[in-house]
């Protein structure tokens, strides 16, 4: 029961994730979220805190996620932004972190088109075991890699995503890493 909970609700926060990320390509902002721009964004409701950079705009509570955090247009060309999002739920202290990682990829795997995982690693993230997750997919017309980091904490599974195109994924693969290192658990 509590692993078909986590499956429906992944797969909401996916697809959720997938429509912002498209709304953001096809220009349209029908979104209604607040906007901060805060130095460091804490959630205490999650128990986390973040760092974005200044110039990225923050989002909260949209689409199913605690935050997202998008990077400024690269140009006006630019058809897709740069994102960070942060989704969490309260899961069964029963589940095992292998349990939680295996959840997660399977969800993947049948939710996102083109499907390919270039990579997994445990990794540390605020302290506490992680793992990473590199893989691409295709996002309407767009294809796009992702780093993706899964953590358990106090009862809690946290999902931290950056999306960027492919062919700029490199770019910002730094960026993207100091923003996970930035990650802390508070209460």
């Amino acid at each position: 029961m509590i692993i078909k909970k986590m499956f429906y609700f992944f797969g909401c926060c996916i697809f959720l994730i997938s429509i912002f990320s498209l709304n953001q390509l096809i220009g349209e902002n029908s979104l209604t979220a607040d906007i901060i721009q805060p130095a460091r964004y804490v959630s205490k409701n999650a128990g986390y805190s973040i760092q974005f950079p200044p110039t990225w705009e923050i989002v909260t509570g949209a689409m199913g996620t605690d935050v997202i955090a998008l990077a400024p247009a690269s140009d006006p060309s630019d058809l897709f932004r740069k994102s960070v999002n942060v989704i969490f739920a309260k899961i069964s202290q029963n589940l095992t972190r292998e349990e939680y990682y295996s959840f997660n990829l399977k969800s993947l795997e049948r939710l996102l088109s083109d499907f390919d995982l270039e990579g997994s690693r445990e990794a540390m993230i605020g302290g506490l075991e992680a793992r990473e997750l590199i893989f691409t997919h295709t996002m309407g017309v767009v294809n796009v890699k992702v780093m993706q980091y899964l953590v358990l904490s106090k009862g809690k599974g946290y999902v931290i995503t950056f999306t960027a195109n492919r062919a700029d994924f490199e770019k910002y693969v730094k960026t993207f890493k100091q923003i996970a290192e930035s990650l802390r658990f508070e209460v």
